[in-house]
């Protein structure tokens, strides 16, 4: 048997002594390039949990300091627990902000006769109770707000395009129903408001709202509307 070169046998040990790169080793070295290209995969699922924190628990507004500090109260608030209270000034408000939009509206429109009596009373007694229940709230330390709802968002909308008959017959119709809405609303509350004086103002207001939804109801059968 010959034997093998020297150079050939040093080849053969050398291949000995420097094993093939294990599977670990790739793995660390693909990790390592992760990071550096934008930190490990952990680290990136704990920036993005901060980030979602940030955003939700701290609200930044244009107020001093940055955050949102305004009460539970106001129903614009981040996460606002909004009490019956502050639900009934701020449904009573929009109602009526609502009313009074409307009712201008049709006046604009050059309505006559007892729908045009009707709607300036309308402008006329949902302005007094609404800047009467601003007061009240004001004193009573609550934050509101009169913001309609997306209902009486969309029918102030159909009515800018609408005129005559059509405006006239969707007038009445939101007015009766605004009515109802308002009359359970204020009920409610005078029986069970929990500040003694929004319960008196509800039961206080009550009866205009009921004649209001009278003469409403009027006006949609085509009646002779009632007398205040």
């Amino acid at each position: 048997m010959k034997k093998l070169p020297l150079y050939f046998a040093l080849a053969v040990l050398g291949a000995c002594a420097n094993p093939t790169t294990s599977e670990d080793d790739t793995n660390k070295g693909n990790g390592t390039q992760q990071d550096l290209a934008g930190g490990s995969q952990a680290d990136r699922g704990s920036t993005s949990a901060t980030n979602v924190t940030g955003a939700v628990g701290e609200r930044m507004t244009d107020a001093p300091g940055g955050f949102d500090e305004r009460p539970a109260e106001d129903p614009n608030a981040p996460g606002a627990a909004v009490t019956p209270d502050a639900n009934f000034v701020n449904s009573a408000l929009a109602d009526g902000t609502f009313e009074i939009q409307m009712s201008q509206r049709l006046i604009a429109d050059k309505a006559d006769g007892d729908l045009r009596r009707f709607a300036e009373q309308m402008v006329k007694d949902h302005t007094a109770v609404g800047d009467e229940l601003r007061t009240l709230a004001k004193k009573q330390g609550m934050n509101v707000s009169d913001r309609l709802n997306r209902e009486q968002t969309g029918i102030l909308g159909r009515a800018e395009k609408r005129t005559g008959k059509e405006l006239r017959d969707l007038y009445t119709t939101s007015t009766v129903k605004g009515h109802q809405t308002a009359v359970a609303l204020f009920r409610t509350a005078a029986q069970s408001a929990e500040r003694p004086d929004l319960k008196a103002f509800a039961a206080k207001t009550l009866p205009t709202l009921e004649m209001h939804l009278r003469m409403a109801q009027d006006l949609k059968a085509g009646r002779p509307m009632m007398k205040m």
